[in-house]
């Protein structure tokens, strides 16, 4: 008896042809139904019926093998070429495989059958290499490239911690200075757990205007002679009223403020957003200190400012002339 076809199998060869040479396209149409079939097709349909074959009615080119194997001889291909017993349980075993792991890519041995070309080996692969190296690559380089490192809060050696919370402290006065500004900005501060905490903002210091993970570098005066004592760099952020140390900050920067008017209600003023407060912390660098100091002067112009006197000297009642006289 003849083995038993599935309509997926219709067409045998030129199927598998379809398969390599339009993957990527549409399903191509059913071939046109005769709308008055062949007497022999009938024929030959109603034989493999009485032996319990399927035919389907859209393979008559199936149905004709079917009976040329009934009849005994040899099936012919649609080039007229005979095709072996061997040659066709390859080409099922293939139809079969076809339909069950249709995602892979075809073997050599099947399209050198076919009569396709056959891509060169490991050329697939190192286009794929190429690719994945060379565009990969470019973009990481690129983002590494615009993307600086981003900066971390670290700790100072014991040290040098010792040294700079001792220099804050007594210095009500620390100089500021970034890339944009390296002559610095004078700025009074306050001191809480390594950290400085800085007011800004109308009424207040001007505000430099600095965005989170700006960095920045501390001048730290003597109190003893007013030099220049230690530099430390430091990492700059907003402290916003959310935060677990905006109390304790605005606390301080209050008690530091000098003629406050209503002290009590300042935090709460300045939550509101009148004022700004930054926080700057270590970064783990010192630039100078004892025993490491620049040679150069540090001489730079003053920063602009619109601060000045528009008016003459105020006039002085009994004010003491060039003769030395006493005042009356």
């Amino acid at each position: 008896m003849g083995a038993e076809h599935r309509p997926d199998d219709a067409g045998g060869k030129p199927f598998m042809e379809q398969v390599f040479e339009d993957q990527a396209g549409p399903p191509p149409s059913p071939p046109p139904v005769s709308a008055s079939p062949d007497p022999s097709d009938v024929d030959v349909a109603a034989e493999a019926d009485a032996d319990g074959d399927l035919v389907p009615e859209s393979a008559p080119e199936q149905a004709s093998d079917d009976a040329a194997e009934l009849a005994g001889q040899e099936p012919e291909t649609p080039a007229g070429q005979p095709v072996t017993e061997q040659g066709h349980e390859q080409g099922q075993a293939f139809i079969d495989q076809v339909f069950e792991d249709q995602s892979r890519p075809p073997k050599q041995a099947e399209l050198m059958a076919l009569g396709l070309a056959v891509p060169e080996p490991g050329a697939a692969a190192e286009a794929d290499a190429g690719d994945l190296s060379g565009d990969a690559t470019t973009d990481v380089e690129k983002a590494t490239a615009s993307e600086p490192a981003p900066v971390v809060v670290a700790e100072l050696s014991l040290a040098e911690q010792t040294l700079v919370d001792e220099a804050m402290k007594k210095s009500g006065l620390i100089w500021v200075s970034t890339p944009a500004v390296p002559a610095g900005r004078a700025f009074w501060h306050s001191w809480l757990d390594s950290t400085a905490y800085l007011l800004t903002g109308p009424g207040e210091q001007p505000d430099p205007g600095w965005t989170a993970g700006s960095q920045v570098s501390v001048l730290v005066r003597s109190k003893d002679n007013a030099h220049r004592l230690v530099t430390w760099d430091a990492i700059v952020t907003p402290v916003d009223p959310a935060d677990d140390d905006w109390e304790a900050a605005t606390t301080a920067l209050a008690a530091g403020r000098l003629n406050l008017s209503e002290s009590a209600q300042a935090p709460s003023r300045w939550a509101s957003g009148t004022a700004r407060v930054y926080r700057l912390q270590s970064t783990g660098t010192i630039g100078e200190g004892p025993g490491s100091y620049a040679d150069a002067s540090h001489r730079a112009a003053p920063v602009p400012t619109s601060a000045t006197t528009t008016v003459g000297k105020p006039w002085v009642l009994h004010k003491r002339g060039h003769s030395g006289r006493p005042l009356s």
